[in-house]
């Protein structure tokens, strides 16, 4: 893929508007939907508007190394991008100036628009596979420079606002095997898809090139519906590919973690820690208070941790804890259902689970409590919902 480029981005536009009607996938390439009227081009797409109230703290800034891929396909389609755009507070140069970020919420919205006009169920994966590690600025150079696969994959996890990650990722070993696990930062269901979808790819792909190997996972969850094009997984990562699982996870033998990069370097690295963490104080990372509680909350799922509890893993007394969530106008309570919501509308459109499955993972201890809180969250029944969007998901 070319490089995007400022004049690119800036040209005037040459798109074609077509209706929703006017184009159909013949199964290779990725159907265009878009209205003519650009007043009202997302007014009949509701579910975009209300999805808009995302799970967790959305002020949090990111390097949009998943965003600039992702406006260069609707740009290759022909999709107007500064209308793509509208509205976020930034235009296409911004993302290709040095140092700059977009805030969570700025991310999301802006894929939520790209996805309602590109109709692609291969867009994630192939989007990943072009991944370069120079796109990723002084982490790929830290990555690059890394000792051991091992040292880049934590590098990444260290520094999550400069990787560009728009999934919260937690670490476990397993016996032989280590594991990355993403949890979404939304409730959007397709968005999650998309993110993980794109970022795993991504992921195996920036190995593949630090390694210089065909290094591939020991499996991967998702968990998304298997789609009608499941090959081009197994294809892209080379290994069992398990969906409609219980959580996102990328799974890799141990053993990767010592591989040595042939690109090594100790001034390299130390230079690139310097430029990270300069970054990081200018952006500020995901380590707002209640970004912090939720994220513990969520990793606690199907248990539920007390206030003190949470306080103590955080070192602090349940006093303090409460003291700077008021400051910020948060409450415990309200992280809690945040992350029940989260871990709910991640799990309920998997027609292997049960609602009393869903409900336990979730943390609630009978189906009537968890049908009244989803209610509360979306307005509709967890079976409407899961009627609505399977047939969605199934092709």
């Amino acid at each position: 893929m070319d490089p995007l480029t400022t004049k690119d981005y800036r040209r005037p536009s040459i798109c074609k508007m077509v209706s929703w009607s006017n184009r159909r996938s013949n199964g290779n390439q990725p159907t265009l939907r878009m209205q003519s009227d650009s007043a009202q081009w997302f007014s009949d797409r509701p579910e975009i508007a209300e999805e808009e109230a995302d799970v967790v703290p959305m002020n949090a800034r990111v390097a949009p190394v998943y965003l600039r891929p992702l406006l260069e396909e609707a740009r290759r389609l022909d999709i107007e991008v500064p209308r793509l755009l509208h509205g976020l507070g930034f235009s296409c140069g911004d993302l290709e100036s040095p140092g700059f970020a977009v805030s969570l919420k700025e991310a999301f919205a802006l894929i939520r628009h790209c996805l309602a006009v590109i109709d692609d169920p291969k867009l994630g994966v192939q989007l990943g596979m072009r991944s370069n590690i120079v796109d990723r600025g002084a982490l790929g150079l830290g990555m690059l420079a890394s000792a051991t696969l091992g040292d880049a994959i934590d590098l990444a996890q260290r520094f999550p606002a400069s990787a560009g990650f728009l999934l919260d990722f937690r670490v476990e070993r397993s016996g032989s095997n280590h594991l990355l696990i993403a949890a979404p930062m939304t409730a959007d269901l397709d968005v999650e898809a998309f993110l993980a979808d794109t970022i795993f790819s991504g992921m195996v792909s920036v190995r593949r090139k630090l390694t210089g190997t065909k290094y591939s996972p020991a499996y991967i969850e998702l968990t998304r519906q298997k789609p009608r094009n499941a090959q081009v997984y197994e294809d892209h990562f080379q290994c069992p590919v398990r969906f409609a699982s219980m959580r996102n996870s990328l799974v890799t033998g141990i053993d990767w973690l010592d591989f040595p990069l042939p690109t090594a370097s100790t001034p390299t690295f130390g230079l690139a820690l310097q430029l990270l963490e300069a970054e990081r104080s200018a952006w500020g990372d995901f380590s707002s208070i209640g970004a912090v509680v939720e994220r513990k909350l969520r990793m606690a799922l199907p248990d539920l941790p007390t206030q003190r509890e949470v306080a103590s893993l955080l070192n602090l007394s349940e006093r303090t804890l409460r003291r700077k969530l008021a400051d910020t106008g948060l409450r415990f309570h309200d992280l809690i259902d945040q992350s029940r919501r989260s871990r709910a509308m991640s799990l309920i459109e998997n027609p292997r689970l049960s609602f009393w499955q869903v409900a336990s993972e979730a943390g609630f201890t009978d189906v009537r409590s968890f049908r009244r809180a989803f209610k509360r969250w979306t307005g509709r029944n967890p079976s409407d919902v899961r009627r609505k969007r399977l047939p969605l998901r199934s092709g």
